[in-house]
């Protein structure tokens, strides 16, 4: 991510880093974040965390963060738990063109238990399928493929293509 930073800063492009498969990986054990002021997390049901469909933003930023939250839904001020719980308003403006890209509750408490347990499955998809050596897991016999180097000591890797169970 190092040279794509340094050319969106020369030229002040945004970058939005795509980890679609990357969680719970990490470039250092201690930081699990993006590179990029924001990053992309996907949910489909192949990824590591599923909900079924859908995904994440993640940033440090409070005016990404605030600019997400709004263009989640419809571009609206204020979503419906803020307009109607206790001492809310039903007031709201829309401020831009958005779009309907907020999880329903039901994959929102999908996605919980799975973020509980996204460490616990990585460490089951790089046991599996059993290499004691303390390499990268190794294919079925009979099956050809290229995987991943071996994660550096400060490395997390998130073995997304890697199969548990």
């Amino acid at each position: 991510m190092g040279p794509i930073m340094e050319l969106a800063r020369s030229r002040n492009l945004p970058v939005v880093e795509d980890a679609a498969h990357a969680l719970p990986a990490a470039a250092t054990a201690a930081r699990r974040a993006p590179s990029a002021p924001a990053g992309a997390l996907s949910f489909y049901a192949t990824k590591t965390v599923t909900t079924g469909e859908g995904g994440m933003i993640v940033t440090d930023s409070a005016e990404i963060a605030d600019r997400a939250r709004s263009m989640r839904l419809h571009g609206l001020t204020r979503d419906a738990w803020k307009r109607y719980s206790g001492g809310g308003s039903w007031y709201y403006e829309i401020e831009n063109v958005g779009f309907k890209y907020n999880l329903t509750d039901v994959a929102a408490a999908i996605g919980l238990v799975q973020l509980d347990r996204a460490e616990a499955m990585r460490v089951e998809r790089e046991r599996v399928p059993g290499d004691t050596s303390g390499r990268s897991p190794r294919p079925p016999r009979g099956i050809s493929s290229k995987l991943p180097a071996t994660p550096r000591p400060n490395e997390v890797h998130a073995w997304h293509s890697s199969r548990s169970g």
